[in-house]
């Protein structure tokens, strides 16, 4: 492996800058986002946390049976969420 990227300061602050920016639009033009979007940043926050930390756990692990484990149960996750939300889904019947 080729090493670790990490986020450097500044990177993560123009992130949260943007993220800042449409709270600040959609509460200035009044759109009652503002509320929805920086609950949604923090719930990315914490899941890309716990999947970032789950799968370097897995890739240390170096063992192949864990990755296919993690394929499969994110697959399972996906169907589901097309199965029961009909969002996200590819549609195969649309021209």
């Amino acid at each position: 492996m080729q090493g670790t990227n990490y986020i450097s300061v500044a990177e993560l602050a123009l992130a949260s800058l943007l993220i800042l920016v449409s709270a600040g639009v959609s509460l200035w033009l009044k759109l009652g986002l503002t509320k929805r979007i920086l609950i949604s940043a923090v719930r990315a926050i914490v899941q890309l946390s716990v999947v970032g930390l789950l799968l370097k756990w897995i890739f240390a692990s170096n063992q192949w049976y864990w990755v296919l484990l993690i394929i499969v149960v994110m697959t399972v996750i996906a169907g589901f969420f097309c199965a029961f939300t009909g969002q996200l889904c590819i549609s195969w019947s649309d021209p």
